[in-house]
């Protein structure tokens, strides 16, 4: 049993039965599963008891159908929804093995340019739909994104996590508490920061430049002593030039990154899809190939299997603990 939830392993919601906790969020808990009849593997996300009814319930529901209404391959898939007749909430959706973004740079330090254009570019694509939807996605940060092998594919991006999403059409209800800053403090954008939290496409931009800033780093553009200090980092200053932090990083690559990170909105990219013509423009974009990406996958999977690792890497949800592996070399560059 989990404390966010009366279920553990061995409960069943509908035709999934529970076999794990993945991962607890803001507003529940997520577990393996299995389909009972397709004997599929499924990620279970179950609201929080406490939260199940009023906004809680209202932001789940909002969730589930952001994602429902999204195709992007990049997206992570929603499989089915339900009630229990206990009140539970819950969603199923595809089942991801891999590694968030957090975990990836402490397992393997600090990306390159190349590889982190593999990332970005189709994350941009999915936050592309998101908007053409009237969706902000509001809460884009490393443990929100997974590096998998999906369909004999190695390194496809997911995103994952729209429960804090928010649509942009005029007279739609924001759930939301006024002055209330939602999000993670390192990753959230200036303009959502006070009593207005204010939000557009640009909004999920900037967050998406404080990942690639993290990917290329391996270290958070904004820290600080407290989450107060972090955020007033975030309104009033500019984080390090990311060549002072990362020398290796190119010229083309930094500029677009720090081109997402203006504090003001209209500053930054004017799109997704303008922030992939940058992307697709630099120098590194095409060093990063299929043979180079299965290669590395090769090379963790034998790793994982020399250290005899208890559990596989199945990331669907940010992740709360340090990885038991120990950090690895990174490598050769």
């Amino acid at each position: 049993m989990d404390f966010l939830t009366d279920l553990g392993p061995g409960d069943r919601l509908g035709s999934y039965t529970l076999v794990r906790k993945l991962g607890e969020g803001g507003m529940g808990v997520v577990f393996e599963a299995q389909h009972a009849t397709l004997r599929r593997p499924a990620a279970v996300k179950v609201l929080s008891a406490w939260l199940s009814t009023g906004l809680g319930r209202r932001r789940f529901e909002r969730e589930v159908q952001a994602c429902a209404a999204l195709t992007h391959p990049n997206t992570i898939e929603i499989y089915d929804y339900g009630e229990t007749e206990d009140g539970t909430l819950y969603y199923a959706m595809e089942f991801l093995e891999g590694y968030d973004l957090t975990r990836l740079v402490q397992l393997d330090g600090a990306q390159t340019a190349a590889r982190t254009i593999r990332v970005l570019d189709p994350i941009a694509g999915a936050l592309g739909e998101a908007h053409a939807h009237d969706l902000v996605h509001r809460d884009i940060k490393p443990p929100n994104i997974v590096l998998c092998e999906a369909g004999g594919v190695p390194d496809v991006a997911k995103l994952l996590d729209f429960g804090l999403v928010v649509p942009m059409k005029r007279g739609s209800t924001r759930l939301t508490m006024d002055g209330h800053v939602l999000g993670t403090p390192r990753y959230v954008p200036p303009e959502m920061i006070g009593e207005r939290g204010e939000v557009s496409p640009a909004s999920d931009l900037y967050s998406l430049g404080l990942v690639a800033y993290f990917l290329l780093s391996g270290r958070h553009a904004f820290d600080g002593d407290s989450s107060a200090d972090i955020l007033r980092k975030q309104r009033d200053e500019a984080p390090p030039p990311l060549r002072e932090v990362a020398p290796d990083v190119p010229d083309d690559l930094a500029e677009v990154v720090h081109w997402c990170l203006a504090k003001d909105p209209t500053q930054r990219p004017r799109s997704a899809r303008e922030l992939r013509d940058a992307l697709q423009g630099c120098a590194a974009a095409t060093q990063w190939d299929a043979a180079e990406a299965s290669a590395w996958w090769d090379r963790w999977r034998d790793q994982e299997l020399a250290e005899r690792a208890p559990t596989r890497p199945s990331i669907t949800a940010p992740s709360t603990t340090a990885p038991s592996t120990p950090a690895a070399k990174k490598r050769e560059r």
